[in-house]
């Protein structure tokens, strides 16, 4: 087994009702080499209480609230391990999620970024679907990845999804502060431009649709804004990637459709 250090960050921001789930997950990890960092965004919680029981979490204040994707970036900058996972305060970790993605990265030294099965869970914890691209384990290259992530849907899944390189992390600098929506998958495509994606064929994490999650508020309650970055973000990558005026006015159309539909998922499902 490999001894790289893995940053696992944790962006928190009154997270109190479900970060406790979130530790447990990542004390349980198969793979022991871990640091993990809680950047926390001024919560008015007992977030900060709860975290502060587990002697393994190192803790940061932000001194004023930063944000969604500012605190993202700032967890991400305390982080020192070889691989950097970004992970939601509500969000579990499958227990041998980072085993099986260090053990990808470093069987696949083209490989900036490693993802996987992704199931979707409700406040119970109760299992509403899962999310798959691949039956067996497999060696996407990465810029055909990024254009089937652009043209169809973000299918790097949720941040804890994706284990990454932190020299690949480097290259691509920080978050993109300009998306309120879409950071995580504007982040997915540049790490994908800058080497493959391996894909593990097996459950890494568990996402929750909560009023709690700030991506789920972000749905709910800004969903023109994040219209509005999808289709910058295909303005961003269009050149890089080869795209011609029709094909990104067609998809623009299919994230319009898929977005709103997923609108309608969250409040019956919530």
């Amino acid at each position: 087994m490999s001894d790289k250090l893995v940053s696992i960050c944790i962006p928190t921001y009154n997270g109190g009702r479900f970060i406790k789930e979130t530790l447990e997950s990542i004390k349980a990890q198969t793979y022991k080499n871990i640091e993990v960092i809680v950047t926390d965004d001024c919560s008015k919680d007992e977030t900060l209480k709860i975290c502060e029981a587990y002697d393994f979490v190192k803790i940061f204040h932000n001194e004023e609230r930063q944000g969604l994707v500012g605190n993202w970036n700032r967890a991400v900058s305390k982080a020192s391990g070889d691989y950097i996972k970004l992970i939601g305060q509500d969000d579990i970790l499958a227990p041998e999620s980072i085993e099986k993605q260090v053990k990808a990265l470093e069987s696949h030294p083209d490989a900036t970024i490693s993802i996987g099965d992704a199931k979707v869970i409700n406040q119970k914890s109760e299992v509403l679907m899962t999310r798959s691209l691949s039956r067996t384990d497999k060696c996407f290259d990465g810029k055909k990845f990024a254009l089937k992530a652009l043209r169809s849907r973000n299918i790097y899944c949720e941040p804890a999804n994706a284990l990454y390189r932190k020299d690949a992390a480097q290259k691509a600098g920080p978050y993109n502060s300009e998306f309120v929506y879409v950071p995580d998958w504007d982040y997915g495509i540049e790490l994908s431009l800058l080497g493959n994606v391996y894909y593990v064929a097996d459950t890494i994490m568990s996402f929750r649709i909560s009023n709690d999650s700030e991506t789920s508020q972000l749905y709910k309650k800004k969903h023109r804004i994040m219209l509005e970055d999808t289709e910058k973000m295909f303005t961003k990558y269009k050149e890089r990637l080869g795209l011609s005026v029709f094909r990104e006015i067609m998809f623009k159309m299919a994230i319009r459709l898929r977005m709103y539909a997923r609108l309608a998922y969250i409040k019956i499902k919530k």
